[in-house]
């Protein structure tokens, strides 16, 4: 067979089975030690997503947050669904990320691939370990409402025991909670009925 035409067929097959991981993701290691990084901070925040969507929602999403304090340059990624990543919990499945990050006023401004503006401001402190919370995203292509939920929870009964056993020099009562509270989702680029306005809640 021609050459040329079994490499343009693994590249259809590759295409149409998905690939790595769309978003670079960087968590911290687990040595971790703030007096190594005396400018800097950790968050922490637990995803998971849920869709009835089927086959258009099977890929990679995730929350994309910036620093304010460099004029929104410094971008980070907190994963919120991927294919080709390994589940941190089950039942239901998601992510926890322990994230390095510069002290400072941060932002989460973006759902990706999703046309949805987020914002939900966050601040860390130097020398400190912030607890941001669960970030719930419910994405519905049939039930009412339809369209998409963002709801955040306190989950640290679950979030600190497998903070506590990723990260060695650290301990689950050193943490601070900040859960975000001020979670805001605008409505989509597409124009939308009042149905499909996405929304976002909160619970303790």
């Amino acid at each position: 067979m021609n050459p040329r035409l079994l490499l343009a067929i693994a590249v259809w097959v590759c295409t149409a089975c998905g690939g790595p991981s769309l978003y670079n993701v960087s968590n911290t290691g687990s040595d971790f030690h703030f007096s190594e990084r005396l400018e800097n901070g950790l968050i922490i925040i637990s995803t998971r997503f849920i869709s009835d969507c089927g086959s258009l929602d099977d890929r990679s999403v995730a929350l994309q947050y910036v620093d304010d304090s460099y004029a929104r340059k410094r971008m980070g990624t907190i994963p919120v669904s991927d294919p080709f990543r390994e589940k941190d919990f089950q039942d239901p499945p998601g992510y926890l990320s322990i994230m390095e990050v510069i002290a400072g006023q941060h932002r989460i401004e973006q759902l990706s691939p999703y046309p949805y503006g987020v914002y939900a401001p966050f601040e860390v402190e130097a020398g400190k370990a912030i607890y941001l919370g669960e970030v719930h995203v419910r994405r519905s292509c049939h039930s009412d409402p339809k369209g998409l939920v963002i709801q955040v929870t306190d989950q640290w009964e679950r979030d600190g025991k497998l903070f506590e056993q990723r990260m060695k020099n650290l301990r689950s009562e050193d943490v601070v909670k900040r859960v975000i509270t001020g979670f805001s989702l605008d409505r989509p680029t597409w124009k939308a009925t009042p149905a499909q306005s996405p929304s976002v809640t909160r619970t303790r």
